[in-house]
């Protein structure tokens, strides 16, 4: 991947660790209505605590383990990453600043895979987004948005004899426009399932009255999210907190807010099949757990395909 994660892990205070606690804008993400939040301008990094979350999930035999890593940069870093779309079609374009999310996750039976998205900073839509698996089905695809869909470039080894080669050698390739039906709605925000927890986070839902509203891609079609701070509670947490001098574990009772999200396909076409939200494979209703006062995740909840009811934990967090 040619964006680079964060290395740089600043100091923590001890006294000010109030943090119990994946998945990030606070006020300058249309849709967050925290009842106290104010409209800061842009900065030089995200509106959140952290720069790195590692999260893990198992259930039985299963196991996975993920890692979230984000920055904010100046476009004109990423300029150069951000491919045009063929054909003459209008991409998604970001005004002075881009926020990179980066996901890196060890999958059960050997699956594994990298994934980047960049954001508007200002909205939260993705303007494009990057993924790479391996092992046993491996392949490479990236794709570039823009207001009515998005054009893919997909890579893949043809045979055995190429699946045991780097990309470089995978001869299976294509091109695609893909366009949403229906379109989405006019000043909607279609982010990446890969930076839903980063904007939840940075949308502040452990305020009282925060609600945030996104549209997800899936096969073509898009997934409408909604969001809902409910009620407080004190929950028993354990994770460790990522310092310069090594890692502490941290164990506290911590005060958190429940906060409840609802998906269903967009224009309400009939089907069976639940909306993917596309975190760890779940679809369907969501529940976040999230620390009062820092929005960082304390827990995910919800139904993955073939797994049935998933929980996905903190297990380290990387303060700024």
């Amino acid at each position: 991947m040619r964006a680079k994660g964060i290395i740089g892990i600043m100091p923590l205070p001890c006294k000010s660790v109030r943090v119990g606690v994946v998945l990030l804008l606070a006020a300058t993400l249309p849709g967050a209505v925290p009842a106290d939040a104010g409209t800061p301008e842009p900065g030089a990094v995200p509106p959140v605590s952290w720069h790195r979350l590692e999260l893990a999930a198992r259930k039985l035999f299963w196991r996975a383990r993920v890692t979230i890593d984000v920055r904010r940069v100046p476009a004109s870093t990423v300029a150069g990453e951000l491919r045009e779309i063929p054909r003459g079609a209008a991409a998604l374009g970001p005004a002075d600043l881009v926020d990179l999310v980066q996901v890196r996750s060890k999958l059960p039976f050997g699956r594994s895979e990298e994934a980047t998205v960049w954001l508007d900073p200002a909205t939260g839509a993705v303007l494009q987004s990057e993924k790479l698996t391996g092992r046993r089905r491996p392949y490479w695809k990236l794709r570039r948005y823009g207001p009515r869909g998005y054009f893919q470039w997909r890579e893949a080894p043809a045979n055995a004899r190429e699946k045991e080669k780097a990309r470089a050698s995978w001869s299976a390739k294509s091109r695609d426009w893909v366009a949403w039906s229906p379109p989405p709605p006019a000043n909607a925000t279609v982010t990446s399932s890969y930076a839903l927890l980063y904007l939840l986070s940075a949308s502040r839902l452990d305020r009282k009255g925060g609600r945030r509203q996104l549209l997800l891609s899936s096969h073509g079609r898009l997934v409408e999210l909604r969001f809902e701070s409910g009620k407080a509670s004190r929950e028993d947490v354990g994770f460790d907190v990522v310092g310069p001098e090594g890692r502490r574990r941290h164990r506290n009772r911590i005060l958190t807010r429940h906060v409840q999200g609802s998906a269903r396909w967009l224009g309400h076409q009939s089907t069976d099949e639940a909306p993917d939200t596309g975190f760890l494979g779940m679809r369907g209703p969501l529940s976040v757990l999230v620390e009062v006062g820092t929005g960082i995740p304390v827990r995910i909840e919800g139904r993955s395909k073939g797994i049935g009811r998933l929980v996905v934990r903190l297990r380290s967090v990387a303060l700024r």
